[in-house]
């Protein structure tokens, strides 16, 4: 998640590690990265209790090793089809915007004190139908050898 998403949940109330969990029907690992908080902490007092709240999750390396914005550096960690099956938690309308070109990233945000999360863009739901496919072909490729 980003800082902004954190600054939302202050501001609106809402408790992210009781929402998150309820919203997906999972057990969930709220993770944030080194950039996330360090451009929390360049942004000043007003942003200090958001920076409280991104310091209590897990913290995911990301591999910079100079810090770089959040939305770049959270990007960088579902790029190639999302490996590690994150979803993203933002607030940031342009990071949402590039992320749903992308496809396979599901994404969470906040309007007013409703954690919302989006219907799959048009190129996730092609990336799930394209996995599916090979997967299929897999399968009888394997049937086949039999």
């Amino acid at each position: 998640m980003d800082g902004n998403f954190c600054y939302a949940a202050l501001k609106y109330k809402v408790h992210i590690k009781e929402q998150l969990p309820k919203a997906l029907s999972a057990t969930c690992k709220e993770l944030v990265t080194r950039c996330v908080t360090e451009e929390l902490r360049k942004l000043g007092d007003e942003f200090g209790g958001a920076l409280f709240i991104a310091r209590r999750f897990e913290m995911r390396r990301c591999g910079h090793t100079t810090p770089v914005s959040a939305s770049e550096c959270l990007a960088s960690l579902v790029e190639n089809g999302n490996p590690n099956n994150y979803f993203v938690a933002t607030q940031d309308v342009k990071l949402r915007d590039c992320l749903r070109q992308a496809g396979s990233v599901p994404l969470l945000y906040l309007q007013f004190n409703l954690l919302l999360m989006e219907p799959p863009s048009e190129a996730s739901i092609l990336r799930a139908k394209q996995v599916r496919l090979a997967h299929v072909a897999a399968a009888r490729g394997n049937v086949a050898a039999s």
